[in-house]
């Protein structure tokens, strides 16, 4: 009987969505959410890994430069692909800014995302080819927030950057 009861409630937990067996997307982080919900996201998810930065140095991400501080870094790696997920907050712990990039990537898959992105978000408002980076620019909810694809060639590495423009004005990469 006790052994019935303890199987029910594993079943439960991981049913309920309490803690998950797959690891945390992009897709289910919000801008502007904040620093303490977001916690709590990643928490649920067991397979992913996050380093938490504080400090003032800018990084560069794939030649981008982010700000470092008060950001989340988290890495997912599923067979032979890798996924970093950096999360970036303002001075008030408010998420305004999503990077993940995701190796190894073809220029098939760079297309596949496009072609999804359109569908969910129209046609893009800017198309450009910059020595090996191919972006696609999409402006969202009255230009507040901007969606950016990004697939570098050499690389062959994809990324995606959601950025909150109105939170910080002051920061530009």
């Amino acid at each position: 009987m006790i052994r019935v009861i303890i199987n029910l409630s594993v079943i439960l937990i991981l049913s309920t969505g309490i803690i998950k067996a797959e690891p945390v997307q992009y897709k289910e982080f919000a801008l502007g959410d904040t620093r303490s919900n977001i916690l709590k996201i990643i928490s649920k998810n067991k397979y992913s890994q996050h380093k938490i930065y504080s400090d003032n140095n800018d990084r560069f991400f794939e030649g981008i430069r982010v700000k470092s501080e008060n950001s989340i870094k988290i890495i997912i790696k599923r067979k032979m692909e890798k996924e970093d997920i950096l999360l970036v907050f303002d001075k008030n712990n408010i998420l305004f800014d999503i990077y993940t990039r995701k190796q190894p990537m073809d220029i098939r898959d760079f297309i596949d995302y496009k072609v999804y992105m359109s569908n969910m978000y129209g046609s893009p408002v800017a198309e450009e080819t910059l020595r090996d980076r191919k972006i696609i620019t999409w402006r969202l909810n009255r230009k507040r927030n901007a969606l950016y694809l990004i697939y570098i060639d050499k690389k062959k590495s994809l990324l995606i950057n959601m950025r909150d423009t109105m939170l910080n004005l002051n920061y530009a990469p």
